[in-house]
Formats: C-alpha cells, sequence, structure tokens
C-alpha cells in the first residue's frame, strides 16, 4: 500500500479511536485542528512520516488502525456531507413554509447506522485477513 494513503489511514483510524474516548470538548476541538494540519502535511509532504514508529514496530495494529480509518472516512462522506445536503434542503423548505424534509433524513441516518456496523465488520474482517492469512513476500 502507498505509504502516503497508509498514513492517512491511519490518521483517520486514530482519529475515530480518539472520538469514543470521554476527553473534555476542548481536547476533542484541539484533536480536531491537529487532525486538519496532519492530514494536510501528509498529503502535500510525501516525504512526511508521522506513523513510521506503529507501522514498522506494529504491522498488524496498523491494519486495525487502517481498516478504522477507511470506516472514519466513510463515515465523514456519507454522514456529515449528507448531512450538510439535508440540513441546506431543510433550511431552505422552512423559508419558503414549507415542512422540513426531516422523514428523509431520519430514514436515511437510520440506514446510515446499520451500513457503519456493517463497514465496521467488513473492516475487521478485512484487517485480520491482511495480517494473519495473507501471504506477504
Amino acid at each position: 500500500m502507498n505509504k502516503t494513503l497508509s498514513n492517512l489511514l491511519i490518521l483517520g483510524g486514530i482519529s475515530h479511536i480518539l472520538s469514543y474516548v470521554p476527553f473534555p470538548q476542548l481536547i476533542h476541538q484541539i484533536w480536531s485542528v491537529l487532525f486538519i494540519i496532519f492530514f494536510i502535511l501528509i498529503l502535500f509532504k510525501k516525504d512526511f512520516s508521522l506513523f513510521a514508529p506503529i507501522q514498522n514496530k506494529f504491522t498488524r495494529i496498523a491494519h486495525y488502525i487502517e481498516a478504522l480509518g477507511v470506516v472514519n472516512y466513510l463515515i465523514f462522506i456519507f454522514g456529515t456531507v449528507v448531512g450538510f445536503v439535508f440540513g441546506y434542503l431543510s433550511a431552505q423548505r422552512q423559508y419558503n413554509n414549507e415542512p422540513p424534509i426531516d422523514d428523509i433524513a431520519l430514514t436515511y441516518f437510520s440506514y446510515l447506522e446499520y451500513a457503519y456496523y456493517t463497514a465496521l465488520a467488513i473492516a475487521f474482517i478485512w484487517a485480520t485477513y491482511i495480517s494473519f492469512f495473507k501471504k506477504h513476500d
């Protein structure tokens, strides 16, 4: 796997793990800023290897963190971006004195929750396959 992609996936996986840790709100906000900074650094500096120690010493754990990174980015795309679209459309409809699209959004996000758990299961199966069963050269 490309080192840049691997670093981005590990960054997303660490972000996914930290989202479940009950830190104070300020710590989560600081992490959000650091996440954006590290994301940009990894994209533009090809030799920036922030997670090389994890990748070299703990390769199996790195596969699981990368799998969580894939799930994190998918949920961001299909949750946050679509949430902005639903919010914009709902606000526009309320401005025009029409009923909001709450039922459609509720149904979408309910299905997205099932897709999230399915993606987690598939990601862990994939990481287990890569870590333990795939033959490496």
